[in-house]
C-alpha cells in the first residue's frame, strides 16, 4: 500500500509503504505524527489499495480508493503552513579545532582523549570523561604564538639509557622510559615538603612531609650524571629547599659532579634575612 500525505496547497509529501492491507485507525495516527513536521494546518491523506476496507465507505457514498482526513492545527501554527522551502542558514562554530591529543580526567585519572581549540585568540584543551563529563582548560593565552612556536621543534635528543621499562603506558608509567621523545633538559629533586611560608595559591601543597637525606640526593646526582653524560642544569626545589639543614651541601655535590648549573627554586625569605647563607651561596 502506498500512503501519501499532502499539505495544503501542496506544499509538501511524504511516501510510507504499508506492507499490510488492514489500515486500521492506530496505523492512522502512526502516520500522521510522521506527517507533523511536513504537512501544516491542514492534511490530506490518501490510500490506494483495493484491498482496503472499502466496503463501509460503499455503504456511506464514498470512494473507498479516496479517504480525506483533515486535521487542524497539528503544530499550533496559528493557522499558517511553515515554509517548507526556506532554506535554515548554518552557523559557525565559536572555535577552531587545531588537534588531538591525550589526556587524564582531574577526578578519576582516566587516560582520555581530548581536542585542543582555538577561541579568541586563545589555545584551549577539551576533554570528556565518560563518568565526569566535560573539562576544559587554558594552555595558552597567545594563540599565534602558539601556533609559530612549532617552527622551534627538532627531532628529540634521547638520554644514553632509559631508566624504567614501558608497562601500562605514558602517562600511566613513572620515569624516563623508552616511550620518552626527549633527554632531560632539566633534572628537579624535591628535598623536602617543609617550608617556611603557607601561601595558599602554592603549586607544591607545602606541609611537614619528608626530606631527603644527603645519601639519598647524592644517588639522585649520580643517577642524572649516568643516564645525561654531560648534564646541564639540576634543579632543587621542595617546599622550601633553603630550609633543608643540608641545602650547601647539596648544592656542592652538584658542582663536583661537573653539573654546570645548580638552581634553587625558593621563595627567597632565607635569602632575604640570613646573611651568612647569602655569602655562602655566592
Amino acid at each position: 500500500m502506498s500512503t501519501t500525505f499532502i499539505g495544503q496547497g501542496g506544499s509538501a509529501a511524504i511516501g510510507v509503504d504499508i506492507s499490510s492491507h488492514l489500515f486500521r485507525a492506530r496505523s492512522i495516527r502512526s502516520i500522521l505524527d510522521k506527517a507533523r513536521n511536513i504537512s501544516g494546518p491542514a492534511l490530506t491523506l490518501r490510500v490506494s489499495n483495493s484491498r482496503w476496507d472499502g466496503r463501509r465507505q460503499r455503504r456511506r457514498g464514498q470512494d473507498p480508493w479516496l479517504v480525506s482526513i483533515r486535521r487542524h492545527s497539528l503544530k499550533n501554527t496559528g493557522g499558517q503552513a511553515p515554509s517548507i522551502g526556506k532554506t535554515r542558514q548554518k552557523q559557525d562554530a565559536d572555535y577552531i579545532f587545531h588537534e588531538l591529543t591525550r589526556s587524564i580526567c582531574p577526578e578519576c585519572k582516566k587516560v582520555i582523549d581530548a581536542q585542543i581549540i582555538i577561541r579568541d585568540n586563545k589555545v584551549y584543551m577539551r576533554k570528556r570523561c565518560p563518568d565526569h563529563g566535560w573539562f576544559e582548560g587554558i594552555i595558552s593565552s597567545d594563540a599565534q604564538m602558539y601556533v609559530d612556536s612549532v617552527k622551534f621543534n627538532k627531532p628529540g635528543t634521547l638520554p644514553l639509557e632509559f631508566s624504567t621499562e614501558v608497562k601500562d603506558g605514558c602517562p600511566l608509567d613513572c620515569g624516563l622510559c623508552p616511550e620518552h621523545k626527549q633527554h632531560m633538559c632539566l633534572a628537579l629533586i624535591e628535598v623536602n615538603t617543609a617550608c617556611n611560608l603557607n601561601c595558599p595559591v602554592c603549586f607544591a601543597n607545602a606541609g611537614m612531609g619528608f626530606s631527603l637525606t644527603m645519601k639519598q640526593v647524592e644517588g639522585m646526582l649520580d643517577r642524572f650524571v649516568e643516564i645525561e653524560g654531560d648534564p646541564e642544569v639540576i634543579q632543587f626545589s621542595g617546599g622550601e629547599p633553603t630550609i633543608h639543614p643540608q641545602i650547601l651541601d647539596m648544592i656542592q655535590a652538584a658542582k663536583d659532579r661537573g653539573i654546570r648549573q645548580v638552581m634553587i627554586n625558593t621563595n627567597g625569605v632565607r635569602i632575604a634575612r640570613d646573611d651568612r647563607f647569602l655569602e655562602d651561596l655566592a
